[in-house]
């Protein structure tokens, strides 16, 4: 019985000679079926949030102006004395309509 099973385990191994090799490699790829599939969920999620924020940022454009647009925005200074300089605008906007509230009360 012992060699028949010899023989046939010889004769399996000539027939494909690569079979282990390729069942280590299917067993691999079956052990990170899992993680693929987390991360193909995860890449799923992430384009909706994507879509989301690409949205809201449309909207903030429109909020901030007519003529902003992603480009615009990305090369707009962000260094610490410009950022200054819009919260002074902002706060001498916010007295200039107060000073127009009281003039028209």
């Amino acid at each position: 019985m012992r060699a028949v099973e010899e023989e046939r385990r010889r004769l399996e191994a000539e027939r494909r000679p690569d079979a282990a090799e390729t069942s280590a490699e299917l067993a691999a790829l079956l052990a990170r079926a899992p993680t693929v599939r987390r991360a193909e969920s995860r890449l799923a999620e992430c384009r909706v949030v994507a879509s989301a924020e690409r949205e809201r940022l449309g909207c903030l454009l429109e909020e901030v102006g007519p003529g902003w647009a992603t480009e615009s925005m990305r090369t707009f200074p962000t260094d610490w004395a410009t950022r200054e300089q819009v919260r002074e605008f902002g706060r001498a906007l916010v007295e200039a309509e107060a000073a127009v509230r009281d003039a028209d009360a």
